[in-house]
């Protein structure tokens, strides 16, 4: 094994790109190098670091691009953007892999978009799908494809879940369906596990907990110590009407929250959890109880 790993990150300024980032200074082994629009927008820790490298660069621009991935071990991208960038910018990155002998990429399905993806036959959807199809067709570059289900801090927010000042949790289908779920911190730590490990490829997935808003009630229970009320919004066969809209942010909530709850894009119950069991996934009331405090 090499002494030392490379790995680039294209959009290092990112949310999660910025966690992943703290996981694989962890290793001191490890050394990064990372682009963004914008350099002076970083936090310091990201600036100020010696075993990190910056350029400025937009996901177009190749030639930036091809000094940063060149001698790399692993590419990331981090980015999280229009479906042209997320196809072109990404076809860029992986050309310049190939050509420049870099063994791995790390392609941005765990940014969980979930209207992208159809996980339950591992078929991505566009853009998603024709970036896997084409990390397919090379012979020297490997893809990885992490999926990670919803993250915790936003998903109770952004799919009306559950209301905790009006201690009222809310649900499509029967309530016993389940949702992927996990935390920036975990999903980070499988990212940075993934990319420090030279023999991962194809199509991995890790949660932190996979309950439903029936099994959440207990959760609830035990960290705020009082029951919610539970609304039902109606049947799932409600949403499907909305699976052919591109509208309003709300349309793609529901058809969202239709394709999860259906399992058209949940994770299944074949897990790769315990592929890295030094992690130890923050479960639900975990990150409950943290957020309380």
């Amino acid at each position: 094994m090499a002494s030392q790993h490379v790995i680039a990150i294209a959009g290092i300024s990112g949310k999660l790109a910025r966690y992943v980032v703290q996981e694989l200074l962890k290793q001191p082994d490890v050394q990064i190098r990372g682009s963004c629009r914008d350099i002076t927008k970083l936090p310091t820790e990201l600036t100020e670091s010696p075993r990190i490298s910056l350029v400025k660069a937009d996901p177009f621009d190749v030639e930036t691009l091809r000094n940063m991935v060149r001698g790399c071990d692993t590419v990331m991208c981090c980015y999280y953007a229009d479906d042209k960038t997320m196809f072109e910018g990404q076809i860029i990155l992986i050309d310049l892999c190939e050509e420049e002998g870099v063994g791995r990429y790390i392609a941005s399905d765990y940014t969980a978009d979930f209207t992208r993806l159809d996980l339950g036959d591992i078929v991505v959807k566009d853009p998603m799908k024709h970036v896997k199809a084409y990390l397919d067709t090379k012979e020297r570059v490997k893809g990885i494809h992490i999926l990670v289900g919803l993250m915790m801090e936003t998903f109770l927010e952004y799919f009306h879940v559950w209301n905790p000042e009006e201690n009222t949790l809310r649900y499509w289908g029967t309530g016993s369906e389940k949702w992927d779920l996990i935390t920036y911190g975990t999903a980070a730590e499988y990212v940075a596990a993934a990319a420090l490990d030279r023999h991962a490829t194809g199509v991995l997935k890790f949660a932190g907990s996979q309950l439903s808003v029936l099994q959440m009630v207990d959760d609830i229970i035990a960290v705020y110590g009082i029951e919610p009320r539970l609304e039902r919004k109606g049947p799932l066969e409600d949403l499907s009407p909305y699976l052919k809209s591109t509208g309003s942010p709300q349309d793609t909530i529901a058809a969202a929250t239709y394709h999860v709850l259906t399992g058209k894009a949940s994770l299944g119950e074949t897990l790769d959890n315990e592929r890295y069991p030094s992690i130890q996934p923050k479960t639900f009331r975990e990150f409950l109880k943290a957020r309380k405090a």
